[in-house]
């Protein structure tokens, strides 16, 4: 669970009221921390078992949620162990396990952790969406990920949620409903960033899907800051 710092900045509070850093998780249903909106952790199918002051979890193939980054502490041997590539992705140590074993077993401490994504800064948050849709296309064409993402692709396996996204988005109403439900649910004005976070999400994905076409290159890192 992430906290939210009542003085902190919009786009972090709104990030940890659904538990993701992108929107369009919530609608793929594979975040990795506590949803106000939904009261879930995620929506990924796995088996849970109550430990006391963690939950026991077993991640299969049937489901992988953002596991990796934020908050998240990994074994050192278990890391010695790994073959990957040059380039470290998180959410790609869980997937290459599972891929290896067929399985994996996390612990999901019932803590919270503080982290600043974005603040108050409009700019930064369609800069990383950028960087997000730039890598994935460059990392889809070079075949360098475990985690398979093209499951959520419109010709993908599982592409209902990011049909739901595309549609909640274009239609408005969907989104604000989900802002006033929040907002009963948690009374903080930052889920009405809801709104302008998927118009940007959809907008940038979009074209970088486009731009994609043409050109598949890295995010450029030089100068890169938080």
């Amino acid at each position: 669970m992430i906290l939210i710092i009542k003085d902190g900045g919009y786009i972090e509070r709104y990030c940890s009221l659904i538990g993701a850093n992108d929107p369009l998780c919530l609608f793929l249903g594979n975040y990795d921390r506590w949803n106000f909106l939904t009261g879930k952790w995620t929506e990924v199918e796995h088996e849970e078992a109550d430990a006391g002051n963690y939950l026991k979890i077993k991640l299969t193939g049937k489901g992988i949620p953002t596991v990796g980054a934020n908050g998240t502490i990994f074994r050192r041997e278990f890391l010695q162990n790994l073959n990957t590539s040059d380039y470290l992705f998180d959410i790609d140590i869980v997937a290459h396990e599972i891929k290896q074993n067929g399985f994996i077993y996390i612990a999901k401490v019932k803590t919270g952790i503080i982290h600043t994504f974005c603040e108050n800064n409009f700019k930064k948050f369609i800069r990383k969406q950028k960087r997000r849709i730039k890598d994935y296309i460059f990392h889809k064409k070079n075949k360098s990920r475990t985690f398979d993402w093209d499951q959520f692709e419109i010709g993908g396996r599982s592409p209902l949620g990011l049909y739901k996204f595309i549609i909640y988005t274009l239609l408005i109403f969907p989104l604000l409903f989900q802002a006033i439900k929040g907002f009963a649910k948690k009374r903080d004005y930052a889920w009405f960033f809801h709104i302008p976070a998927c118009w940007i999400t959809l907008i940038t994905y979009s074209w970088g899907k486009l731009v994609g076409i043409f050109n598949q290159a890295e995010f450029n890192r030089n100068n890169w800051k938080q």
